[in-house]
């Protein structure tokens, strides 16, 4: 016996609103509504299983052009090479016609996401990996939406690895006989899922394949606080520099886990009368572009490939089933210091 689909109607009714209230909230434009009736509806739709109009015409195949490009939570959304990136992929995507959502995801990861599917969003990027990934490729096969992931460990994914730049930077250094450090943001050297840890430390364990990890991080690595706003990470390089050159003063090169977390140590070096590049080398990631356009800073860098990174991400976005593209970085080497 066919069961009949639960209506927009019926959930008005169960809920005591008007079918335009029911709607609105169920279409995102609530910003007027009560918190309580928002709360009441969506909590009636769940449990009758209404799937809103746009989930359906894509559960028929039908097209809405529309993408949605997710930061999986705020932090991610404050980088400054994330949000380049997105930029370039939606700039990327209406020059194919579609139209793009930009967004943060908040508390509630999944129910933003299901109400973008609500909204007509037929294919995602996510930037990271979102809260509960799992529950999220569920939500995306079950509305037959399309998705990719950048920088994140979701089953459909697109990253680029620094590993082999900081390789390449660290084995400069090495044939040099200069002394180095990685400044990484991470206490722990079992904390392999931390991003920056696996594609730093990486670099370092192919320079060194036969020492332990537990001996490379002893002998090399030294942690540095958490990520934050721009000033945070450049008070935690600053800070840093001054530990190291207070405690390992026979260190000589230094590399960061980003750009700017490099400036915060120049800012140091300077403040000490030294030269960066000269008494101290130095190193970084992601942040070049940025850091750039106040001046050449003397420092070398591994950062993404923007133009593969949109490439791949735009090809991959249409297809289905598992993979993983890894992209080359771009290294930026100083000529005093590579």
């Amino acid at each position: 016996m066919d069961v009949r689909r639960t209506t927009l109607k019926d959930v008005a009714k169960a809920c005591g609103v008007t079918l335009p209230t029911a709607s609105k909230i169920l279409g995102g434009n609530d910003a007027s509504m009560a918190d309580e009736t928002i709360d009441r509806v969506k909590d009636t739709a769940r449990r009758l299983g209404y799937r809103p109009h746009f989930a359906a015409k894509l559960l028929n195949g039908r097209r809405t052009g529309i993408v949605g490009i997710v930061f999986a939570n705020a932090a991610a959304g404050d980088e400054d090479q994330n949000r380049l990136l997105a930029l370039r992929l939606a700039a990327r995507l209406q020059r194919e016609g579609r139209s793009v959502f930009l967004q943060a995801l908040g508390a509630d990861p999944l129910e933003e996401i299901l109400d973008l599917i609500n909204r007509g969003c037929e294919a995602f990027v996510f930037i990271a990996t979102p809260a509960d990934p799992a529950a999220v490729e569920k939500a995306m096969a079950d509305n037959a939406v399309s998705w990719v992931c950048v920088k994140g460990d979701m089953s459909r994914r697109v990253d680029s690895s620094y590993a082999e730049g900081v390789r390449q930077i660290l084995a400069g250094w090495r044939a040099r006989e200069l002394r180095f450090r990685l400044l990484i943001e991470t206490q722990d050297p079992e904390a392999r899922d931390h991003w920056q840890y696996r594609h730093r430390f990486a670099g370092l364990q192919a320079l060194f394949p036969a020492v332990s990890d537990g001996e490379l991080f002893r002998r090399y690595v030294r942690p540095m606080a958490e990520h934050g706003d721009r000033e945070t990470i450049f008070r935690a390089g600053y800070e840093a520099t001054a530990r190291m050159l207070d405690v390992e003063n026979d260190v000589n090169a230094l590399f960061y886990d980003t750009d700017l977390h490099a400036l915060g140590g120049i800012r140091l070096l300077v403040e000490r009368g030294l030269t960066p590049g000269v008494h101290v080398h130095l190193a970084g990631a992601n942040n070049l572009e940025l850091a750039s356009r106040f001046g050449a800073w003397p420092f070398s860098s591994v950062g993404m490939d923007f133009a593969a990174l949109e490439e791949a991400v735009a090809l991959r976005l249409e297809g289905k089933g598992a993979f993983a593209q890894e992209i080359p970085p771009l290294i930026h080497h100083r000529s005093n210091q590579a």
